[in-house]
């Protein structure tokens, strides 16, 4: 019975102890963990500085592409023309006389009379003109022979009388001149040509005919003067050849004129040498 008794005090005094400790330290709340870091991941986001919003971006505009080229219409090759009296000389090709749709208005000088000596049986003159006019020239430098020339006019009722076709011997020399009517060789001349032309084919003969570039002019301006021998006993064998000519379809033509603009028509002339052998006579140098 003192043991029962024993117990119960134990017992009693045991509940008294738990009772005391559970009294003593009360129970601690269990900490919310996710909502402590979502809180904290909030307030430093929410230190973070907004940034400046970028500008708007402005699109170019849209490419227009070019229209589509237009291919070009093939050209038509023009018709190939033929040579003939009417055109005027090219630089790319042989040149040949333009006729003048009237004769010159130019006139032709008269021829001068003869002296005694001169057997004039054709159509060549002495030109005592130009003799004087050389004589002159020659004292001034000095020289005391005295020129002798012989001078062929074109034909007045030809299609182009521009010019006259002189022969000349000075201090032994054989020289040729070619003289504008109007006594001026234009500027722009830089070729000239003499040989037969064939009106019926309307082309030059090209054996009888010689063209030549950058003639010498005489210094007053007046005329075109050939003193080299090649081309001086060139126009020899042409007024031979044209002094036994019986064809009437072939024709004597000289000429001067620019090889570079096809447009100006130069001077022409067409000659007819009969009474070739008084000119030679007279002039012993050929």
């Amino acid at each position: 019975m003192a043991s029962f008794h024993a117990c119960v005090g134990l017992l009693a005094l045991l509940s008294i102890f738990f009772l005391a400790c559970s009294t003593a330290q009360p129970q601690q709340p269990t900490p919310n963990i996710s909502a402590t870091v979502s809180a904290e991941i909030e307030s430093r986001l929410e230190a973070i500085p907004s940034p400046e919003a970028a500008p708007t971006y402005t699109p170019y505009p849209t490419h227009t592409p070019y229209p589509t080229p237009t291919a070009p219409p093939t050209p038509t090759p023009p018709p190939t023309n033929t040579p003939s009296p009417t055109d005027t000389p090219s630089p790319t090709s042989t040149p040949y006389p333009t006729p003048t749709p009237e004769p010159t208005a130019t006139p032709v000088p008269t021829p001068t009379h003869e002296p005694s000596g001169w057997e004039s049986t054709g159509n060549w003159h002495r030109d005592l003109a130009y003799e004087a006019a050389l004589s002159v020239a020659l004292e001034e430098i000095g020289f005391k022979d005295k020129p002798a020339v012989a001078t062929l006019d074109a034909i007045p009722t030809g299609w182009a009388a521009d010019l006259s076709l002189s022969l000349g011997c000075i201090s032994g020399i054989g020289v040729t001149y070619l003289t504008p009517y109007a006594f001026e060789v234009p500027s722009s001349v830089d070729t000239y040509i003499i040989g037969m032309w064939n009106d019926k084919t309307g082309a030059w003969v090209v054996a009888d005919a010689e063209e030549y570039r950058n003639p010498v002019i005489t210094d007053d301006g007046w005329a075109i003067y050939i003193t080299n021998n090649v081309q001086v006993r060139r126009i020899i064998g042409l007024l031979h050849t044209a002094n036994q000519n019986r064809n009437p379809d072939l024709v004597l033509n000289a000429g001067m004129f620019n090889s570079q603009n096809e447009d100006e028509t130069g001077l022409w002339g067409e000659f007819d040498p009969a009474g070739l052998q008084d000119a030679l006579r007279y002039l012993p140098c050929f």
